[in-house]
């Protein structure tokens, strides 16, 4: 390469003149500088968008596990809520049955208690007939 020939190496932020220079090496110097310079600006880009990446995937993994745990925990309150419902109303059929049968027995006796008095009274006025037949046919026969 002539010593006369002016190229431009174009970087990020910068231009390098290349040309007169060449032959005592502080241009080549330069370029291994921009390529670090380069190398070390893209190793720092890709480590900042791997950071953000990271940041994000980890956030989204935040948020679907708060997901599941929600749904997890509401599925949970709709069985208890379900349990206590089918517990609540067992519950009420067993009361409403002792109920009924409580005032069953209450109209039975009820029913019952007429006749009751009708066969208990006619046993007494049996008895007293008795008493009072057997009395005056005692007194008769002394």
């Amino acid at each position: 390469m002539s010593s006369d020939v002016l190229s431009v190496c174009e970087g990020k932020n910068h231009q390098i003149e290349i040309g007169n220079e060449i032959e005592n090496g502080s241009v080549i110097e330069n370029l291994e500088n921009t390529d670090i310079y380069d190398k070390r600006e893209d190793m720092l880009r890709r480590n900042f968008i791997f950071r953000r990446q990271a940041n994000i995937e980890s956030k989204l993994t935040e948020l679907e596990t708060q997901r599941m745990i929600d749904e997890c925990v509401n599925k949970r309150i709709r069985e208890e809520m379900e349990k206590k419902d089918a517990t609540i109303d067992a519950e009420v059929c067993r009361r409403v049955e002792n109920a009924k049968q409580i005032l069953e027995r209450q109209m039975k006796d009820e029913l019952n208690a007429p006749i009751r008095r009708t066969k208990s009274s006619g046993v007494q006025k049996a008895k007293r007939r008795m008493s009072t037949a057997s009395v005056s046919s005692g007194a008769n026969i002394t």
